[in-house]
């Protein structure tokens, strides 16, 4: 019971660091956007980092937990 809860954890956490992921590459784009107006470009640049940041430590989190998810279900 326990392996099986667990295994749906890692795969869990393995889904949600593609949509992490997905979301980051999809930042980088949106930042190398012309913007006319340099205020908004200020603002959207802005918001892109703290949002990037943002999610670069949610990474960091998922990705730790589930390289200890997976060392768990190898028996480490």
């Amino acid at each position: 019971m326990s392996k099986i809860l667990l295994t749906g954890n890692i795969e869990t956490l393995r889904e949600n660091l593609d949509e992490v992921g997905y979301v980051l590459a999809l930042l980088e784009t949106l930042s190398a956007v012309n913007v006319e107006d340099l205020q908004a470009k200020d603002s959207i640049t802005h918001s892109l980092h703290r949002i990037s940041k943002l999610l670069g430590r949610s990474y960091a989190q998922l990705s730790s937990m589930g390289h200890t998810a997976q060392e768990v279900e190898n028996g480490k």
